[in-house]
């Protein structure tokens, strides 16, 4: 079976729409739709279940480099403008560093066809991913970069710069080798010398917060 699914014009159940496979074919649009435009072509008050198996692009009035995918939600099912590539977003006119391509190539891999619905992982990634406008794409690529385990380390890092130092500092000042640094000294154990310093750094590691979702 097919379903003649027009952007814009909406068939509206009143109970229950349970799918049982089937293709959507998308009517040509009139105008280009903008990424991450959605359309709803299918409601039903009552709930949905189940799933299409394709999706025919539309002949005409896409942007190129661009695509329809369908996000199925619990009462409605929508056309939402996608690149075509998330590894080449020159085709669609939009910046691209080489980490962001990488990260898009991986995404390539494992996306979902067109017209089907999607698990609960993939709804979880690409949901909001094919949601974002041009200008966000970007940000919400970086943010799968695994960048941040790098600045975890440097974090990590810094930290032990700053208590190795002050300790080296507190030594080189008993050696007479440097001024000494305020600390307050005690006896210790086994004929040891006890010492307490303040000393503070600050590093902050965190999400960018670019885009929606992610």
């Amino acid at each position: 079976a097919t379903y003649q699914a027009q952007p814009g014009g909406l068939i509206q159940v009143g109970g229950t729409a349970t799918l049982a496979g089937g293709t959507i074919a998308a009517a040509s649009v009139g105008a280009n739709p903008a990424l991450g435009s959605a359309s709803p072509i299918l409601t039903a008050a009552g709930g949905l279940s189940g799933s299409f198996s394709s999706l025919v692009e539309p002949g005409t009035g896409l942007a190129a480099g661009t695509r329809f995918d369908t996000l199925y939600g619990n009462t409605a099912i929508s056309l939402v403008a996608t690149p075509v590539s998330y590894a080449n977003l020159a085709a669609v006119g939009v910046a691209q560093s080489s980490s962001e391509s990488a990260v898009g190539g991986a995404l390539d891999s494992v996306r979902p066809a067109p017209g089907v619905a999607m698990g609960g992982v993939q709804s979880a990634l690409f949901a909001p991913l094919y949601t974002l406008p041009a200008g966000s794409i970007g940000a919400g690529l970086d943010e799968l970069v695994p960048s941040i385990y790098a600045d975890g380390l440097i974090t990590a890092r810094n930290s032990w710069y700053l208590v190795a130092n002050a300790v080296g500092g507190q030594l080189a000042a008993r050696r007479g080798m440097a001024a000494d640094q305020a600390a307050d000294s005690a006896p210790g154990p086994n004929g040891s010398t006890v010492w307490v310093s303040g000393l503070a750094g600050y590093d902050s590691v965190g999400a960018g917060g670019g885009s929606p979702g992610f």
